[in-house]
């Protein structure tokens, strides 16, 4: 049984494979009747789906029933609101068309950026301070301005880990830097 080589781009020619080889490939529809095939013997290169016996055959077709005219076919219009999205849908014995919109309501983005809103924080800026200074390894600050999942990483980090130095140092940096950085709680009201 000769030996067969095939190439799934024009390019690169890959084998030897044997013929039950190609079959199975051709099978799970890694190889296409597209693609090019070729053996030790043949003269060129051929399309695979002209091999004899590579590929499974075909049954011909029943015969189809007939269309409808346009007078007795109908179209169920699905609209949907997403960028280049639409299904037309055809819906036999019907005599009118119905259209669906399904609309859902625009949720403005979550941003993780706050924004002053301009009201003054019922938290004044010294007790923010004055709180991370002190009590800010365990997040109090943090969570005294609404600011909940900061506070839960640093008290969970400082409670696993407080044996540790580098952690308990490091949360103490982070909230150095916040004491300076925060201006405004987790509402965007600037904090006084």
């Amino acid at each position: 049984m000769a030996a067969w080589f095939y190439s799934t781009d024009g390019q690169v020619h890959t084998g030897p494979v044997s013929e039950d080889q190609l079959r199975e490939m051709a099978r799970v529809g890694t190889l296409g009747r597209e693609h090019l095939v070729w053996r030790e013997g043949e003269a060129d290169w051929v399309a695979a789906g002209t091999v004899a016996g590579l590929f499974p055959a075909v049954a011909p077709r029943a015969a189809a029933a007939p269309k409808p005219t346009p007078k007795n076919r109908a179209f169920c219009h699905v609209t949907v609101r997403a960028p280049g999205v639409h299904v037309q849908v055809p819906v036999e014995n019907m005599h009118e068309d119905i259209s669906v919109a399904v609309d859902q309501p625009e949720r403005p983005m979550r941003s993780r950026e706050v924004r002053p809103t301009g009201e003054a924080s019922p938290l004044p800026r010294v007790a923010y301070v004055l709180l991370g200074l002190f009590l800010g390894v365990l997040g109090v600050h943090n969570f005294a301005a609404g600011y909940v999942g900061r506070g839960v990483a640093q008290l969970l980090v400082t409670f696993f880990l407080f044996w540790l130095v580098l952690p308990v140092v490091g949360i103490w940096i982070w909230n150095l830097v916040e004491v300076c950085v925060t201006r405004t709680d987790a509402s965007g009201r600037v904090m006084g």
